[in-house]
């Protein structure tokens, strides 16, 4: 059923609400409900915003013409094997509640996008990851809506054109209504190891883990819980009313030629970067870039930079998407001025 609510306040992660004077939504994403001739019409107008869980936009103005958000939150298993688990979730799912979830039954393949706020049909437009972990890495299929014709199609995985924080719903967002993903999880832990990412050991040991040769536990609820603590160290945690806003991480981690690379480190000593699957590129963390520059902690009237991660962009309340943008852009034009490097906005900017 498709349920109309006027003025209707569009909460967000970073609390800079925008008001939309018609929002939409969408309580059921079976066959029968996609193909109401209400909501085909609704899609069909380019200017309707699709919302998530709000944990990755910045508005830059306070009013929405009008927009649609999914509701339908249920999983179920589809089929089952001895070394894994397929399960198909409903979009409106949020994203942390099925880790929880299912790493309760001891399945692996979630637990390291633990305590990332938003839902399950928002994490394969921008391709949710952290310590390692796509959510491309996991799916089998996306369905979606077409919205210029209400046809429901499928994706394959290839399909979806995943990189790195990118896919064909980013690309094509007045294009795709994500309405169900389905994910394939394993009963047993892979042979990599997540404790060679910085923090996550340090994070197991004061939870009193004793990890020992960087051995993954064999339960994904430790992992997970592992994961929550590092990140609520570093990231202000989204349900607290009281912590500043913010969108987790607020830049890309650029990735340049090893070539530039090199120049880098000729020129600035210890420039940090990360082998990519191409071996001519390199990751540098755009947080090491920010606080070397000395922008971590650093305050605009309403708006800063995070004191405890340099990556994350924070909302201490009574601001505008205007003064964090304006932020943002001081930060992207000293980074490339010192460095020449351009830093690229993460989150969606609604104008």
């Amino acid at each position: 059923m498709l349920q109309l609510r006027s003025e209707q306040t569009l909460e967000n992660t970073l609390r800079l609400p925008a008001v939309s004077k018609a929002h939409y939504e969408l309580d059921a994403v079976d066959a029968h409900s996609l193909a109401s001739p209400g909501l085909k019409a609704i899609l069909k107008d380019p200017d309707l915003l699709i919302i998530g869980g709000g944990s990755n936009l910045v508005f830059a103005s306070p009013e929405i013409k009008h927009s649609l958000s999914i509701s339908a939150n249920h999983w179920q298993v589809l089929r089952q094997s001895p070394s894994h688990v397929w399960i198909v979730a409903e979009a409106g799912l949020s994203l942390d509640v099925l880790v929880r979830q299912t790493t309760r039954y001891g399945w692996f393949g979630l637990e390291r996008l633990a305590e990332i706020p938003g839902t399950i049909g928002a994490a394969p437009i921008q391709n949710v990851g952290a310590y390692g972990r796509e959510i491309a890495d996991l799916l089998n299929w996306v369905e979606a809506v077409d919205r210029k014709t209400g046809q429901i199609c499928r994706f394959t995985r290839a399909a979806c054109r995943f990189s790195y924080r990118q896919s064909i719903f980013k690309q094509q967002p007045e294009r795709w209504l994500i309405t169900r993903v389905g994910l394939r999880l394993k009963r047993k832990s892979t042979a990599d190891s997540i404790f060679a990412h910085p923090g996550v050991q340090h994070a197991a040991k004061q939870l009193g883990y004793n990890i020992k040769n960087n051995d993954i536990p064999a339960d994904p609820k430790v992992i997970a819980e592992i994961i929550r603590a590092v990140r609520l160290a570093k990231l202000p945690d989204w349900r607290d009313p009281h912590a500043p806003g913010s969108v987790g991480s607020f830049f890309h981690n650029p990735v340049i030629s090893r070539k530039q690379f090199n120049r880098l480190r000729k020129k600035f000593g210890a420039v940090p970067g990360f082998a990519t699957a191409d071996q001519e590129k390199i990751k540098i963390p755009a947080g090491w870039l920010i606080e070397q520059r000395g922008w971590r902690g650093v305050v605009r009237g309403s708006v800063g930079v995070y004191a405890d991660h340099a990556l994350v962009l924070v909302h201490f309340g009574a601001g505008s998407g205007a003064e964090l943008l304006s932020l943002a852009n001081e930060i992207i034009a000293d980074i490339k001025n010192h460095y020449g490097i351009t830093l690229v906005i993460e989150p969606r900017v609604l104008p």
